[in-house]
């Protein structure tokens, strides 16, 4: 099945958002999960560069936004200069390589 058959099927399946809010029922659903760390620059800078990671928002019908609202609301109150966004699951495509 193609990917946009299954976007289609799933949008019908998922209508509402019925899982998300669901899943938003349970305690801890809308944990989300901060790590802080320090890496050392290749070159001095007068300020320290602060860096943000972010990744497998999961974005949809099956996540909460109460999720989501923690996730950004995290990523805010860390102010950083620069945003880096991530999948952990993410591949390139077999025509990109």
């Amino acid at each position: 099945m193609g990917r946009g058959l299954m976007e289609a099927a799933l949008r019908i399946a998922f209508v509402g958002d019925w899982p998300a809010r669901i899943w938003g029922r349970f305690p801890r659903s809308a944990d989300v999960r901060v790590v802080h760390g320090r890496v050392p620059a290749p070159s001095p800078r007068p300020v320290p560069l602060r860096v943000a990671f972010i990744s497998d928002l999961h974005i949809g019908p099956t996540t909460p936004s109460a999720t989501l609202d923690a996730a950004f609301r995290h990523l805010a109150d860390a102010r950083p200069d620069l945003l880096v966004l991530g999948c952990a699951t993410c591949r390139p495509s077999a025509g990109s390589r």
